[in-house]
């Protein structure tokens, strides 16, 4: 059980005061003015203050037992976590940025991942939404393009992906299984196509992608440093369309979070307007704009090619930039060595972030960089005794295995070693240290919070929100580790350790895991709910970058013979009228919210004060949707439920659920008496179309009388 800190005395000033006043006609009768302008009272008043101090210094000393007793255990507590961002960049002309630039939010500091040169290009993306046409329609294109007489036609529109979290195109989305990056001359460009491409061909192009993959699964060992899609180069040349992979390069070593990459600007050497207008986005022909405005700036096509990978895509932005939230101090002095062994030192900003780190000693007139290790006990002795055994080049790596320090992230205490383990720094030695430290969750913003750049010229666009930071672990979290650490040492073996260790991943919020059904041997299958989803209120579902958090804690915890599969929740959709007779004297918009509060929290996947969540695999029963209502304090009885699923209208008593689902509430009626027909609440979904093979722009409808 956690460590509860006893609190050794709980008087405050004013009962120190009070306590001795009442003391005075014991000890001193003869003591009867009590007024503040005593001097008795004054002096009084001084030892209670003092007292006051002594006690909270006392009260300090079981907090600090218990981040001791986790220190001797190796349970330092969790390090702070840096946010990350992606913004793009605009600028008149060509602009350079360098790695660590500093960009802000209003005080909160970012600092550029990678350098990269801003081209003065704006950029739109879109891909051809397949649409079902009406039978007339269809005639009339078939007609229209006689001359492709093997071939289906299949009607789509230009769509824009818009810069939002809301766009989600994979290879099924798009008729030709591909989006397509359009480059055009910036607003008040005074040069010509030509003139822009003969200036900047070859330049390098940075784009930034933000993905959004099928969050059907994610598994922990899947591949995330290699690109999901090419980038390819349509070219029309003797009327045969080819088209060229263009080299990419990750500026990052994961592509499951926003990330950018880097391509050469190429040489355009097709006009896509000069096309006949029956031929233009025809089949796997660069899409056909309407805006002529916009078609006038056209520089070239690129084409994001999905076929044959689950990614979808979000957005692509020009002139991306990944960021990261954090600051960095730049040989920061520290006291000197003094020899003895065991030294600690502390940095003046904490927490800090571990791998920015770096200590510099300097003895006499060498300076030398010592290295961060996780343990002491790893490191070599300070005094190498002779080996006859060994080369001569030997002994220089052992040196250099000895100048090692441990550093406590959380409150920023570097540890030297004490001359058996590790090096102890000289005597007067010079200390100095870089890092950087990060102001956590703070980082985590809205979109448009960033506003400026270090850099005159350059104007910034941030158009998502921030991701990934979090505070430092607090002492009651670390303590909750405790008897996870005695059963099998952060390694997940049993099905309670995989819980344990999900509900211990840094940087994020689990509501609730649940192991599934083994399908395979050696494979295990956990389910994660967020604790918080502020877009789904009522189905909180984690996005890649919460399952990949999950999947990173849990990789190097896991055996090596286990495979460990992280699925989030499906939600099956519900119906639900009731009828009702409210309490004498509340207002019927009183009752509703009141019931449907009550139903949300039945129906819940998360345990909450009063609520353990949803059970796995427990049928949604309408029996126990009306004992819910009933028990409602606003409700008089509550007289009948009608029940069922969307898409089967017909009311039924029970809805079973798979073990990976939990309920959701997708309508719900309430009223006096009889409940409202769930024919009335019913959503329409939609008809999807077949896939076809050619795909032809919609906008020539206008041209088909």
């Amino acid at each position: 059980m956690p460590l509860k800190p006893p609190v050794l005395e709980d008087k405050k000033y004013a009962d120190l005061v009070q306590e001795a006043l009442a003391r005075i006609p014991v000890h001193n009768p003869e003591w009867t003015n009590f007024s503040k302008a005593d001097p008795g009272v004054t002096l009084l008043e001084l030892f209670a203050f003092m007292t006051e101090t002594l006690l909270y210094r006392a009260n300090l000393i079981p907090e600090r037992n218990r981040l001791k007793f986790l220190s001797l255990l190796g349970m330092g507590l969790q390090e702070a976590q840096a946010a990350s961002g992606l913004v793009s960049l605009k600028a008149d002309a060509l602009e350079e940025v360098r790695q660590e630039t500093l960009l802000r939010a209003g005080s909160i500091p970012f600092r550029a991942t990678h350098g990269l040169k801003v081209l003065p290009l704006e950029a739109r993306v879109f891909y051809k939404q397949q649409i079902t046409p009406d039978a007339a329609l269809l005639q009339a294109y078939q007609d229209l393009y006689a001359s492709y007489p093997d071939h289906e036609l299949t009607l789509y529109q230009v769509t824009p992906i818009l810069d939002d979290l809301l766009s989600r195109v994979g290879a099924r989305d798009s008729a030709d299984g591909a989006v397509w990056l359009g480059l055009f001359l910036p607003e008040g460009s005074k040069d010509t196509r030509d003139a822009f491409l003969k200036k900047h061909t070859g330049e390098k192009l940075t784009l930034g992608v933000v993905p959004s993959y099928d969050l059907k699964k994610v598994r922990v060992d899947q591949k995330r440093d290699q690109l999901p899609f090419t980038i390819d180069l349509p070219s029309l040349k003797n009327d045969q369309l080819t088209f060229r992979t263009l080299p990419a390069r990750l500026l990052q070593d994961t592509v499951t979070a926003p990330f950018t990459l880097e391509v050469t600007l190429p040489t355009f050497d097709t006009d896509w307007n000069d096309l006949d207008p029956l031929e233009a986005g025809v089949g796997l022909m660069p899409p056909d704009l309407e805006d002529t405005q916009l078609k006038e700036k056209l520089l070239g096509w690129l084409r994001i090619n999905l076929q044959g990978s689950e990614f979808q895509l979000a957005a692509v932005q020009v002139n991306g930039l990944k960021i990261t939230q954090e600051e960095w101090v730049y040989s920061e002095i520290l006291p000197d060595g003094t020899g003895e062994p065991d030294q600690v030192v502390r940095l003046s900003r904490a927490p800090v972030l571990p791998r920015s780190v770096a200590v510099h000693v300097r003895a006499g007139n060498e300076t030398q960089t010592w290295t961060r290790v996780n343990d002491l006990h790893e490191a070599a002795p300070e005094v190498i005794l002779p080996d006859p055994t060994l080369p001569p080049a030997v002994k220089k790596v052992y040196q250099e295995q000895s100048r090692v320090f441990v550093l406590d992230a959380e409150s920023g205490e570097i540890h030297f070693g004490n001359g058996l383990r590790g090096t102890r720094p000289a005597p007067q030695s010079q200390i100095r240290a870089d890092y950087a430290y990060s102001v956590g969750a703070r980082g985590n913003l809205g979109e448009k919070a960033i506003s400026s750049i270090e850099h005159p010229r350059i104007k910034v666009l941030h158009s998502y929100p921030t991701w990934g930071g979090a505070d430092a672990e607090k002492v009651q979290d670390a303590e909750k580790r405790i008897p996870q650490l005695f059963q099998h040492g952060q390694r997940a073996v049993t099905a309670e350790d995989f819980k344990n260790l999900t509900y211990s991943t840094p940087g994020i919020e689990v509501g609730r895991v649940e192991l599934l059904s083994q399908k395979t041997p050696g494979t295990v299958r956990l389910l994660v709910v967020p604790q918080h989803d502020a877009a789904h209120m009522d189905a909180p579902m984690p996005d890649t970058l919460f399952l990949q958090a999950v999947c990173d804690h849990l990789d190097p915890r896991r055996l090596v013979t286990t495979e460990v599969v992280v699925y989030p929740p499906r939600y099956r959709q519900i119906l639900v009228s009731i009828g009702l007779e409210a309490q004498p004297g509340v207002a019927f918009s009183q009752v509703q919210d009141d019931v449907k509060a009550a139903l949300r929290a039945f129906l819940s996947p998360l345990p909450s004060a009063n609520q353990t969540g949803w059970a796995m695999k427990k049928p949604v029963r309408a029996m126990e949707l009306l004992a819910t209502v009933n028990r409602v304090a606003s409700v008089q009885y509550a007289q009948d439920v009608l029940l069922a699923e969307v898409g089967t209208p017909n009311p039924t008593q029970t809805v079973t659920l798979q073990e990976d689902e939990f309920p959701l509430l997708a309508a719900l009626s309430i009223s006096v008496g009889d409940p409202l027909p769930l024919e009335d609440l019913a959503p329409s979904a939609p008809d999807t179309p077949d896939r076809l093979l050619v795909s032809v722009p919609s906008s020539k409808v206008k041209g088909c009388g």
